[in-house]
């Protein structure tokens, strides 16, 4: 568990906000670690892994949309 981000160092990571991060951590939607003092934590690889597969999500959602035939 190197390069644990707070969550404010994780909202700047990702590029938005604290509250945004807190928000996808209690949806479940962003893995954290929880600290033994109740803080989270946020590993720098695992949020780049969960970018990479938001991108690809979107990219396989847009597959499916409306074609262009001009």
């Amino acid at each position: 568990m190197n390069n644990l981000l707070t969550i404010s160092g994780a909202a700047y990571f990702l590029r938005t906000t604290a509250a945004t991060v807190k928000r996808w951590v209690k949806s479940e939607e962003l893995p954290a670690v929880v600290m033994p003092d109740g803080s989270l934590r946020f590993e720098r690889s695992e949020l780049a892994e969960w970018v990479q597969s938001r991108k690809q999500s979107a990219i396989e959602q847009d597959k499916g949309g409306v074609s262009y035939d001009g």
